[in-house]
Formats: C-alpha cells, structure tokens, sequence
C-alpha cells in the first residue's frame, strides 16, 4: 500500500485465478493492510474472521477497537513527537523506502528438526552450567520462537561470516513482542489496532557464527531481551526508541524476526479449502528480514527469509543441517 498523502487506504485485495486444466487451476488472493492500523496479530484476526464467514462457522469474538484500552503516561506527548517527526507536511506523508538487492527463501522446519535443535541448545547450556558432582537438572527446552529464532539469527550470522568475517563485529536480532497481557491495566485480547513492541537482542557476531556453540549463544541473547520486556513492556520515549531501532536497519549485522509461529496462516480457508502456500509478498523487504508462522504440518514452523543471493544457500544450508 502506497500512502503518500492523508487520507489513505489502509486496505488492499487483490484476487488472481490461474488458468490450467486437470486440477492446475486455482486461486490467489493477496491482502495488504497498512501497519498504521493493525499488527500481526490483529491482520491474522482479520483474516480469521473472513475465514470464518466465508464457510458459515461461529464468528471469532468482535475486534475491540478501543484506543482508550491502552494507557501510557506519555501517549499525547508521544504523538506529537512522532508526528512532526514523520510527517512535518500533513497531509503529506513520509515514505519509509527500502533498496536491497535481496533473495527470497521459503522453508519448512518440520517438528522433529525443531525438536533436534531444542535438545541441541538444552545439551549445550547443560554442558555449560552443570557443575561436578553436582545432580543434574531436568533438561529445559526453549520455547519453538526461541529455539528457531536462535537458530534462524545465528544461521544468517554464520552465512554472512562466510563471505565476509568479522569477528569484531556486534549483530542484532529485533523481533516484536506482544503487549497486550503485559500492559497494566491488561488489554483485551480482541484489541484490534498495534500493541506490540520490538526486542533488541545483542550479541558479538564472532560468537553467533560459531559452528558448535552460535545458536545457545543467540538462545541466550534472545532469553535476556524477553525478560527485559517482561520486566518493563512500555517504552516511555517511545519515538527515540522507534529511532534507535529504525538505525539498526542500515547495520550490516541487523536480522529482524517478524510474525510469529502462533499464527495458524494454513488455516485459513477462504471457502475453497486450506491454502497450498502462505507467505509474505512484499518486493522491499530489507536484507536480514526473516518471516514465521506455523507451517503447513502439525507442530511444524515455515521460515521466509530475504539475504543478499551471495548469503542464500549458505543460509539454507545452515537452517537444515547445522
């Protein structure tokens, strides 16, 4: 979606029939929802909801849209800021434009590879912390975000490293966090609008590209940016953070997770059964862009990168074989 001037759309569908005999035929339907109004999870609530009307099911619960729902101390003051900073010229409005010349890569980690990397990262943090003789701990498993996005940043880290290592270096994952039962008073779940924030998780590049030990040492980057977000999910200065994350963008070791493998994306059918394919279309992602949700398959997680094509099979390798 294109908005350049006030006011805008904020929604787009686009509706494609390929033409084929014997079964080749089908459909494609593309929806783009601008982020001003809707995160990730209210757009999959969205897409629930058309789901659910177009087979004759129960409706989900009603989207609350509320803006009063959500309390900051600083909400006014915020908005101003952000306001004159983003757009000095209403009703015109800045344009966010990215130039990178990136690949695309569609990937399905089935269950069994999540669980072998979850018991790799448990082992590797045993052998870490266990002390002699002392008695062994039941084995704690990440959670699936963490073990594939640990996976997932350290596997871009290491295939950059082998075109262009860099030891020294400092990488970065950003990935959103959802804010609605963390904030106080808690937000419905139902909210419709944004309510998320983005983790920053830091971590020198040399020790996420090592070949054994990369991926704990990203569990462990990872585990300490969520616990800082539990221990404090509002950001008061809000539009500096908004900076400090938008600058990391343009930083050679920025990966940046969006999505979330809660997002049940295969399981919404629009009244001609359960899609074949689910992925995010967009042609300006930035390099270091890395998309997941549930896969097609049970307990399985479907990964959409965008690297450099120099970095792409290195990556691809790494994900499925590391």
């Amino acid at each position: 979606l294109e908005a350049p001037e006030l006011p805008a759309a904020v929604l787009a569908v686009q509706v494609t029939r390929f033409v084929g005999g014997r079964g080749r035929g089908g459909v494609a339907v593309g929806v783009a929802v601008h982020h001003a109004v809707a995160d990730g999870l209210s757009f999959w609530r969205f897409m629930d909801a058309w789901s659910a009307a177009a087979r004759g099911r129960p409706s989900p619960p009603a989207p609350a849209v509320d803006r009063s729902a959500i309390v900051h101390p600083m909400a006014a003051d915020m908005a101003r800021r952000i306001l004159r900073k983003k757009a000095p010229e209403l009703p015109l409005v800045m344009q966010f434009v990215i130039s990178f010349l990136t690949k695309k890569a569609h990937q399905n980690l089935d269950s069994h590879r999540i669980s072998h990397i979850k018991n790799r990262i448990a082992e590797l943090d045993e052998a870490t912390t266990a002390s002699p003789g002392t008695e062994r701990r039941p084995r704690r498993l990440p959670s699936t975000f963490v073990a594939v996005a640990a996976l997932v940043w350290s596997s871009v880290v290491r295939a950059r490293a082998s075109r262009q290592p860099d030891d020294g270096a400092r990488a970065h994952l950003v990935f959103p966090a959802d804010c609605r039962r963390r904030l106080d008073p808690p937000v419905d779940a139902a909210y419709f609008g944004n309510c998320v924030r983005c983790c920053v998780a830091g971590a020198a590049a040399g020790d996420l590209a090592d070949a054994h030990r990369g991926v704990l040492h990203a569990r462990e980057a990872i585990r300490e940016a969520i616990d800082g977000f539990l221990e404090h999910p509002m950001v008061e200065a809000f539009d500096a953070w908004i900076d400090a994350v938008a600058a990391l963008v343009r930083q050679p070791g920025f990966v940046a997770v969006t999505a979330s493998p809660r997002f049940q994306v295969y399981e919404v059918d629009l009244g001609w059964g359960a899609p074949s394919r689910v992925e995010f279309a967009s042609e300006s992602l930035p390099n270091g862009m890395v998309a997941m949700t549930a896969g097609r398959k049970e307990a399985s997680v479907q990964v959409m990168a965008t690297l450099r094509p120099e970095h792409m099979e290195a990556f691809r390798s790494q994900l499925l074989y590391r």
